[in-house]
């Protein structure tokens, strides 16, 4: 039997409470909060309890105020449900249905999640202040009369972020945010963001409210305490594996880190035959990216390819992080460098439960990747560097069939990179999986990207250096200046190696293009060996640093 998300309260509450005279002498959102305050100081054993009960449409009411109060008065949303569950069984002496726990528990849950994202300041600053136009309190009212059944109340339970209050909690939600001053991309990933949050809030509830809800076999606290493991599993691999790596230093330059000279990266699209789309300008990577992880009638494996030091692995890198710190949970980035990928498995489930064995919330959950409620993008980088001895092709020829049968059947993302030489050999596999894969190519970097380039380079080593530099390759034949010195790697080799003196605009006198970058690779390998590697590689071959250069 169906259950609307709250009249089923409302008239409950007025049953029990027949004696009480229910008015709405104060506004909705107002009500939530006082609800809220009531049940922190009183409990749930009061009369108070009816008339506030009364008065709301939903809790979700609470967004039609400045959305700051919600973070100012703390409001508790979480105990509002448990509150409740243990209010309605005392009064009532009869057990509720699932879909009446879930009408309660999806609410508090749904807005405490809300008010995590909430608490960033800056967001607060942009849509804290005003308070939702009469339209939007209408459309807010209007949940109240969702009818929610057990087969839904389930869905809701299990696939909380695909369910249908999810869908109508996030329109009202995005409509709210965009009303007050949020734009459209953005406020969709915030409500990506709350959707995604929710379930760890409703398993809070349902672990604190066994008696309430015992009947219905919800998650005992011993359960939500093995969750909470795998969370806390999933945070430590973010702070460990993924959170450091733009702060790494570039090289053995220890006060030169890739965030600071970072640059966004464009790509132009690809055909299934890998020629670019015609009449398609290029775009910017993260921002392609981005679209295609939130396009909801899609699923696509993202395939970028792009020539050795064009920034593939550090656009890995910088791109997980922003998704650790903008889009999670609604995604969990996984960088896996296929480097590090000693064998193949037989199925991708085992080759990233090898890969991941060191976490707990793979190694102790065999159902890592099947659990709805959490949602994975997995940055997969370097498929021309798989270390699978007597494969074809490096062992892409095997491994990209796995990826694409795995995506077709699961909620997870998966972006690939590698260089395009190694894609011969397994046109044929490319061409079969054309329907499941989006391609595109990494672009050498535009004068605009350089010039940031440049500016971000001139702020770690000065302005002067900057401008030699900028001399120093325009004096260059015209294959460096826009061929080698438009590839991030070699950029920053050149600028490196300009500062240090290594490289002078006379080396290239009487020289074409090709004998130039003969001379600086030459250099570049010689300024590797003798200032990078020059101790290791000596005591692990044994030869001086000129005889490796020559070898």
């Amino acid at each position: 039997m169906a259950s609307r998300l709250w009249r089923f309260l409302t008239t409950d509450v007025s049953e029990l409470f027949s004696g009480e005279v229910i008015t709405n002498t104060a506004d909705a959102a107002g009500a939530v909060f006082e609800l809220a305050e009531v049940l922190q100081t009183q409990g749930p054993k009061v009369q108070d309890l009816a008339p506030l009960v009364g008065q709301l449409d939903t809790l979700l009411d609470a967004l039609n105020s400045p959305l700051a109060e919600i973070v100012e008065k703390s409001v508790p949303f979480v105990p509002i449900a448990t509150s409740l569950l243990k209010f309605y069984l005392e009064q009532s002496k009869q057990p509720l249905t699932l879909e009446k726990c879930v009408a309660i528990v999806s609410q508090s849950a749904y807005l405490e999640s809300f008010k995590k994202f909430l608490a960033d300041d800056a967001v607060l600053e942009q849509i804290g202040k005003t308070s939702a136009s009469d339209a939007l309190k209408v459309k807010t009212k209007q949940l109240g009369d969702l009818e929610i059944s057990e087969e839904e109340a389930r869905r809701t339970v299990t696939k909380f972020p695909v369910c249908k209050l999810a869908k109508h909690f996030g329109d009202v939600l995005k409509a709210r945010l965009q009303q007050a001053g949020l734009e459209e991309t953005a406020a969709q990933i915030l409500i990506e963001r709350v959707a995604w949050q929710t379930p760890r809030y409703m398993n809070q509830v349902w672990a604190a409210s066994t008696e309430a809800v015992k009947h219905l076999g919800q998650p005992t606290f011993d359960a939500w305490r093995q969750e909470q493991a795998k969370y806390q599993s999933i945070a430590d691999y973010l702070v460990e594996k993924i959170e450091p790596g733009p702060q790494k230093s570039v090289f053995n330059e220890g006060d030169l880190t890739f965030c600071d000279i970072y640059v966004p990266l464009e790509v132009k699209l690809l055909d299934e035959k890998g020629q670019p789309l015609q009449d398609t300008p290029p775009r910017d990577l993260e921002n392609w990216v981005t679209e295609s992880l939130f396009q909801t009638d899609s699923l696509e494996i993202l395939f970028i390819q792009g020539e050795a030091g064009r920034g593939k692995s550090v656009f890995c890198r910088m791109f997980a992080d922003w998704v650790r710190e903008i889009l999670f949970p609604a995604y969990v980035p996984i960088l896996i460098p296929l480097r590090s990928l000693k064998v193949l498995e037989t199925t991708l489930t085992e080759t990233l439960a090898n890969a991941l064995e060191n976490y707990d919330f793979v190694s102790s959950d065999t159902g890592w990747l099947t659990d709805d409620n959490t949602r994975f993008l997995f940055l997969l980088d370097g498929f021309d560097e798989l270390l699978l001895e007597g494969r074809d092709s490096g062992g892409l020829k095997e491994f990209l069939p796995q990826v694409v049968q795995f995506q077709r059947n699961c909620h997870h993302r998966f972006l690939i990179t590698g260089r395009p030489l190694s894609l011969q050999g397994i046109e044929r596999v490319i061409t079969q999986a054309k329907d499941d894969l989006q391609r595109a190519e990494l672009q050498p970097m535009s004068d605009p990207l350089r010039e940031i380039w440049y500016q971000q380079w001139a702020d770690k080593f000065g302005q002067d250096e900057t401008e030699g530099l900028k001399q120093f390759l325009e004096a260059c034949p015209k294959d460096v200046q826009y061929g080698l010195a438009r590839e991030p790697l070699l950029l920053y080799l050149l600028g490196r190696m300009h500062r240090k003196g290594r490289l002078k605009a006379e080396m290239f006198e009487g020289t074409d293009g090709t004998e130039a970058k003969v001379v600086i690779y030459d250099e570049v390998v010689r300024w590797v060996i003798e200032e990078q590697r020059q101790n290791e590689n000596v005591r692990q071959v044994g030869l001086e640093p000129e005889d490796l250069r020559q070898a």
